[in-house]
């Protein structure tokens, strides 16, 4: 999975051999203002998920990799 932020000019790129998916939430808090309650998003949270059945005292490992880059810049015209 790859995600973008063109404001900060950067790309995260997220590795998770055998994922099923991948879920993207978002990540809010509630504050209380003169109009009532509003909602506030912070930003995201991304999970691997994988297909797991274990026996009892069985072991899993999994592997997430992380990559971030610079986006290049863009020339203006």
């Amino acid at each position: 999975m790859r995600v973008v932020d063109e404001w900060q000019g950067i790309s995260v790129t997220l590795g998770a051999p055998n994922a099923q998916d991948f879920w993207v939430t978002p990540i809010e808090s509630v504050s209380e203002s003169e109009d009532g309650f509003e909602r506030i998003y912070q930003g995201s949270q991304i999970i691997a998920v994988w297909p797991v059945e274990l026996a009892p005292d069985a072991e899993w490992k999994g592997k997430l990799g992380l990559r971030i880059e610079h986006l290049p810049r863009k020339t203006k015209v």
